[in-house]
């Protein structure tokens, strides 16, 4: 049996969705009704200092995730996922330091957007994350054109993220964040990338004026793919 490792609790609600996307995704997509149906999987909920706020902890924070990496290999992990966009500024390291196969969350994204022919689409995410084009520089690498929020529509998406970190949802700010997609609608956007897995969490996709890619649920897709070895490049993905 094929067992996943998955690299959570930045943060800890994200990675509870991550899980259940899998279990639902198996069950949907492959067809697990038995217990023995379902996928391997090793959870890690590591509690590392936060870097989407401050990277003034940068080196320890991925230092941890290399040493959580070594465990869930020696638990039997036969590939890793991790369920956090901004540590994905850190992938190759961590493929570095891994001796199994590491998926990547934006890559399963960028592979999506270019399967549905996007040419433009509007970026939310971590400050961290939008500031070293975490999505921005693979997106603009094959043509497609990328639009930010402004700095004080980041700040804001910024406090929504946290906030819901610490388990405290603010609906002010999520109506607020749906008028920043409409904006960048307005400037040419063809679709929003939900680029911090905390935003999938507050943001319900029928109120959103744009198609929706959601990172935590692509990144459980391909996740389920390498465990089921099924092609679902036919199925619709957001």
């Amino acid at each position: 049996m094929t067992t996943l490792g998955i690299l959570g609790g930045m943060g800890p609600y994200a990675s509870i969705t991550f899980y259940r996307h899998m279990i639902e995704l198996s069950g949907i997509r492959y067809g697990a009704v038995r217990n023995d149906e379902y996928p391997h999987l090793l959870v890690s909920n590591l509690p590392v200092p936060d870097l989407i706020l401050s990277q003034d902890s940068e080196e320890i924070t991925v230092s941890m995730v290399e040493e959580e990496i070594r465990r869930l290999e020696k638990a039997g992990a036969d590939f890793l996922v991790l369920a956090c966009n901004t540590m994905h500024l850190y992938i190759d390291r961590f493929r570095s330091a891994s001796s199994v196969p590491f998926l990547s969350m934006t890559d399963a994204v960028v592979q999506a957007v270019l399967r549905d022919g996007r040419t433009s689409v509007g970026i939310l995410g971590s400050s961290t994350s939008i500031r070293t084009g975490l999505y921005t520089r693979p997106l603009e690498a094959v043509s497609v054109r990328c639009l930010n929020p402004s700095a004080k529509e980041q700040e804001l998406i910024s406090m929504l993220i946290a906030n819901n970190i610490g388990g405290n949802v603010v609906r002010s700010e999520e109506r607020a964040v749906y008028g920043v997609i409409d904006r960048l609608r307005a400037q040419g956007a063809q679709a929003i990338i939900l680029g911090c897995t905390e935003l999938p969490l507050v943001l319900e996709r029928q109120n959103c004026s744009l198609p929706v890619y959601d990172s935590l649920r692509l990144l459980a897709e391909e996740a389920c793919r390498t465990l089921y070895e099924v092609d679902l490049s036919h199925q619709d993905s957001i």
